[in-house]
């Protein structure tokens, strides 16, 4: 059926810290269905699966807002219709970050790592490192054709391994009679049907239940992907890990590298389908390596519950100990705000070593751009704050297709809160960098 959609602007209220916020005014696509005139509520990605209409130009997408701007500045008291100026910007900081891979080669983040990766090769690769894909339907074309891309992309990054398919059955015997934990260096590759977001058949959800229950590693990949060729090579790397591997890491610009902290990412989930929100955290080392994933069931709420957020950071403190005897502290990443029964004391006192805890907005930010006769998009590594705000804004990565905008982050962080003592303007650069890494880039 044919895709109804309209291209126009949205305006955002923006919190820019304690008693200072704004409007920000950005483009969006809106989708109708069918028969309908109200927009659609789906994500995109289910409306229109791989083919979405080609985005008007990033300088027309851009100009839209302006002129937006200009017409309520016209209608409403006090509005200017000019962008807001901004302070202590920044550019390429992302270059501070090397990212380090097999033949001992350091490169710069920011290069092409699917690239640099079949130059150089993987980090470290488990001596007998396999990966096992276990789908319903092992004789799938997209079962099969995956188990080939597969291996041409570990042939391409110079590893030589194997690529077998099993049965859900067989993997499911296999784990109940414990064989599996003892395989660290075979990655679990799980295929599944449908689409993101929507819920897993039940077969599927219940294989990965059980091998939660077995502390199995695994990854999973949809035979409805339209694009395998290329899941393939960014999903090596991810396999690697999961088999105890290292693709790469990074080498990012702490103060004192000797001393560097943990990093640990606390992020809620919200299925599409259902009443429940996930809790998620990630431990990661100073060097950007997934340690290990935490997750919790709640009630569906857009905030942690407090005793949720306390069993979270008592397994973060322990898996932490485990990891390392030094007392390294740890930096926080709390996706969006902190809520009102989540505090700095809480945290540093659950975590029980020194902590800076930082809150990081991904999404609704308002858009970066160079002026000029033709407006673009910043490129990565670009940092700014409005005037008189101490809230920065920053985009690590440059738009990946020629219409879009940059992804613009937004960062806050109380003087109160940096019990590590790194400063905002080094957390922004960590920050830069981190998004390269392994398990986050």
């Amino acid at each position: 059926s044919e895709i109804r959609y309209a291209d126009g602007n949205r305006i955002i209220r923006q919190w820019l810290g304690p008693r200072c916020s704004g409007l920000a005014i950005v483009p969006q696509r809106l989708y109708f269905g069918v028969g309908s005139d109200e927009p659609s509520g789906l994500p995109e990605h289910e409306l229109v699966d791989n083919s979405s209409p080609r985005l008007p130009a990033a300088d027309t997408r851009l100009r839209c807002c302006l002129d937006l701007a200009d017409r309520l500045s016209s209608r409403v008291h006090g509005l200017s219709a000019e962008p807001m100026p901004v302070a202590n910007t920044g550019f390429n900081l992302h270059r501070q970050t090397r990212i380090c891979l097999g033949q001992d080669a350091r490169v710069p983040a920011g290069e092409k790592v699917g690239v640099q990766l079949m130059r150089h090769g993987f980090l470290r690769v488990p001596g007998r490192f396999g990966v096992v894909i276990c789908a319903q339907k092992t004789e799938a074309r997209a079962v099969i054709a995956y188990q080939a891309f597969l291996q041409t992309a570990f042939e391409r990054c110079g590893v030589k391994t194997t690529v077998r398919v099993i049965s859900y059955e067989k993997l499911r015997s296999v784990a109940n009679e414990g064989r599996l934990a003892k395989r660290h260096d075979q990655a679990i590759l799980i295929a599944v049907d449908g689409k993101k977001g929507l819920p897993l058949k039940p077969e599927a959800a219940s294989l990965l239940d059980l091998l939660a229950q077995h502390g199995v590693s695994f990854r999973l990949f949809s035979t409805d992907n339209k694009a395998l060729r290329w899941a393939s090579l960014d999903q090596a790397g991810s396999l690697v890990s999961a088999a105890g591997g290292v693709p790469y890491d990074l080498d990012l610009p702490w103060p004192q590298p000797d001393n560097a902290p943990f990093l640990l990412g606390i992020d809620l989930g919200h299925p599409a389908v259902g009443r429940e929100t996930w809790v998620v955290m990630s431990l990661l080392d100073w060097r950007g390596i997934l340690i290990q994933s935490w997750r919790a069931r709640q009630e569906r709420d857009e905030t942690v519950k407090p005793a949720t957020l306390a069993s979270g950071l008592q397994w973060a403190k322990a898996a932490m100990a485990k990891y390392s005897t030094t007392g390294r502290g740890v930096l926080v990443l709390r996706d969006g705000r902190l809520q009102v029964h989540e505090d700095y004391a809480t945290y540093r006192s659950l975590l029980g070593t020194d902590t800076t805890l930082v809150e990081v907005s991904k999404r609704q930010n308002p858009e970066m751009y160079v002026s000029g006769k033709v407006l673009s998009p910043v490129s990565a590594g670009t940092v700014c704050a409005l005037e008189g705000s101490t809230t920065p804004f920053f985009a690590p990565v440059s738009p990946r297709r020629p219409n879009d905008l940059s992804h613009v982050f937004k960062v806050h962080m109380l003087p109160d809160w940096d019990g590590l003592n790194l400063g905002l303007d080094k957390v922004i650069d960590i920050l830069n960098g981190l998004s390269y890494a392994p398990a986050l880039g």
